[in-house]
């Protein structure tokens, strides 16, 4: 796996179709993952580590996992099919670790409000960047 940062996100409000680059942290490879207005919109929230007066989705997944003693670990791209990338989030409670399916906007969106790593697999990270 290959630790990702957030390079850039495009948004075009006349458009559905927004443009999210992910980078290798330290190196030169990078992707671009098409992403809906509103994930957008919610990644930009949390970039420009804006707080809302009420909570959003991604902070009531978070505060749920919190509740139940548990924390989300990290977040990884780890699939791509047909221009559709995958991703998982690694949650871990009573020290175990759990793997749950997510959409990448979600995923990145939960980790950046969170705090944890965004890993991609190599072979996404060679397919998505030409690499």
């Amino acid at each position: 796996m290959v630790e990702l940062e957030v390079a850039r996100l495009v948004v075009n409000e006349r458009s559905q179709d927004q443009i999210l680059t992910l980078r290798e942290r330290g190196g030169s490879r990078s992707f671009s993952l098409v992403i809906g207005l509103f994930e957008a919109a919610a990644l930009q929230f949390v970039l420009d580590e804006e707080i809302s007066p009420r909570p959003l989705t991604h902070e009531t997944l978070l505060a749920t996992l919190a509740i139940l003693d548990a924390e989300l670990t990290g977040v990884a791209i780890d699939d791509v099919q047909d221009g559709v990338y995958y991703a998982k989030l690694t949650v871990s409670r009573g020290g175990r670790e759990h793997l749950i399916d997510a959409r990448p906007s979600d995923a990145l969106t939960l980790a950046l409000r969170a705090e944890v790593p965004i890993h991609v697999s190599d072979r996404v990270l060679r397919l998505a960047s030409g690499s």
